[in-house]
């Protein structure tokens, strides 16, 4: 296999065949195409069926600290709702891995008052997520920039399934 990659030289591009027995390409599933078809690599499926698995999340507030950065993060799945729901699908409910940052850039406020309050708690909240599996999926193609174009709309099934389980998390 060759693989041809274009790298600055002096400040001009110079072409390199690199020869390997596999080449492979990790830049994520919304990179990945984009990064293929730049390389002039050509095949009908690049950038098409994207899988997301859409995701519901719910923060709970316990009556202790939880600390959820603290230990190890992402530590409980739920299989139970597998086979639930109108088609049979279901969904994972998995503990969130959260942090500081990502609490205080996810928790809902409309003043600084209420962002330091929200923050001051944050040691007892834990967010608990729902996973469905896409029944559609979706494309990415290269942007006009140079990034992604990423097309995917959360199809009316995974939608369902994902409100079930947001009021089935919030039974737990």
């Amino acid at each position: 296999v060759g693989a041809v990659v274009n790298v600055a030289g002096a400040g001009r591009p110079v072409t390199t065949v690199v020869h390997a027995p596999q080449v492979v390409v990790a830049a994520g599933a919304l990179r990945t195409p984009v990064v293929l078809i730049h390389s002039g690599i050509a095949h009908p499926a690049i950038g098409k069926y994207l899988r997301l698995h859409p995701v519901a999340a719910l923060a709970v507030r316990y009556p202790v600290p939880v600390e959820t950065w603290k230990g190890p993060l992402q530590a409980a799945r739920s299989l139970q709702f597998l086979g639930t729901g109108k088609r049979g699908r279901g969904f994972i409910v998995e503990s969130a891995p959260t942090h500081l940052g990502l609490d205080a850039s996810s928790f809902p406020w409309t003043s600084a008052a209420q962002h330091a309050s929200m923050m001051a708690a944050a040691r007892y909240f834990g967010p608990l997520i729902a996973i469905a599996r896409d029944r559609g999926s979706g494309t990415v193609k290269p942007a006009s920039n140079g990034g992604a174009r990423i097309d995917y709309t959360v199809a009316h099934g995974d939608r369902e399934t994902l409100r079930l389980g947001l009021v089935e998390m919030a039974r737990m």
